[in-house]
């Protein structure tokens, strides 16, 4: 998202504009999420969402949720630490940020929460490494992690979503990876035999009774594997396309990279936030 709106966006109103609404956004999307688990509700609006346990939004995906969440906690953070912002704003963003890592919480999307982890660890990390933001960063890096610990052990855990969850262990936990395996399997199975132009788009779930496994008796629904769910829907052909799109913003994120990122005694010297 933070290359997009620099490659895209040149006016530093309009930056904050849209940074700050899809933030904004998101922190209320997170109320709503926060709300749905303390009451145990499984609405959304008036649509019932098939997953009980896991808050989901505006969103009928708990992991869908989580996957707009974690574009934006590592952007609001990066405001917060080093963002030429006022005050008022620095702590409204640092209330949002919170209520954005509650929401990601209750949606207990294990992906989800690997890839925010993963984000704000890189963030951190390499603020860590620049002097001028290096005590901030340090700072809230062991505030996440201890609080995050205690969190985890004192409640988290406790609850019913996350032990069905996350806790799951023995027989149950390799009974989950099995059928994942299995399905994945029929995935790679329906583009062996469609290689080029795949079963159809979103076909995975009508075409899998031709394909199914003895352990898989229910409807997957998809291929819970988004790679093997392209190929087998769009193919080889529809794999390039998507691969020519993520090579292209890669080539332009190359471009325009040395104007991006500035020379490090100028970021050093805090002449630059870039």
């Amino acid at each position: 998202l933070f290359f997009a709106i620099v490659n895209n966006l040149y006016r530093q109103e309009l930056v904050y504009i849209v940074s700050f609404t899809l933030i904004f956004l998101a922190m209320g999307i997170s109320c709503f999420a926060v709300c749905q688990f303390l009451t145990h509700s499984n609405r959304v609006w008036n649509y019932v969402s098939p997953y009980i346990g896991r808050a989901s939004g505006t969103y009928i995906s708990p992991n869908n949720f989580a996957g707009f969440l974690g574009m934006l906690m590592p952007l609001a953070t990066a405001y917060i630490l080093v963002g030429r912002i006022k005050p008022v704003v620095r702590v409204l963003l640092g209330y949002a940020t919170l209520v954005m890592l509650a929401g990601m919480v209750v949606t207990f999307s294990r992906g989800g929460w690997v890839a925010v982890t993963v984000a704000l660890l890189v963030l951190l990390g390499t603020l860590i490494f620049h002097r001028n933001h290096r005590i901030p960063a340090l700072l809230l890096l062991v505030i996440l992690a201890g609080g995050g610990t205690v969190f985890v052990t004192k409640y988290l855990s406790k609850t019913f979503s996350y032990m069905r969850r996350v806790g799951a262990t023995g027989e149950t936990a390799e009974l989950n990876l099995a059928v994942r395996l299995d399905i994945w399997t029929a995935a790679e199975q329906m583009w062996q035999d469609h290689f080029w132009w795949g079963v159809g788009p979103a076909h995975y779930d009508y075409r899998f009774r031709e394909y199914r496994p003895e352990s898989v008796q229910a409807s997957p629904d998809r291929a819970h594997n988004d790679y093997l769910n392209l190929l087998a829907d769009w193919g080889a052909v529809g794999g390039i396309i998507v691969l020519a799109g993520m090579a292209t913003f890669g080539a332009g994120l190359r471009k325009t990279w040395k104007y991006v990122r500035p020379s490090e005694n100028d970021f050093g010297r805090g002449m630059s936030n870039r």
